[in-house]
């Protein structure tokens, strides 16, 4: 039900790994990937449950 998510930039990836290894904050992070804060958490949330 509800609207399908939008599918994540190319650079998720990227900008995803140099944040779990804090080498960037999280703003910075959303910055780079076009999305608010709050949307960065939530698709890094089920990026990472997604990959293990």
């Amino acid at each position: 039900m509800g609207r399908p998510p939008k599918p994540l930039p190319e650079n998720f990836h990227d900008v995803y790994q140099k944040w779990k290894a804090e080498k960037i904050s999280t703003s910075e992070a959303a910055r780079l990937v076009n999305m608010p804060i709050s949307s960065f958490r939530y698709r890094a949330g089920v990026y990472k449950n997604a990959t293990l």
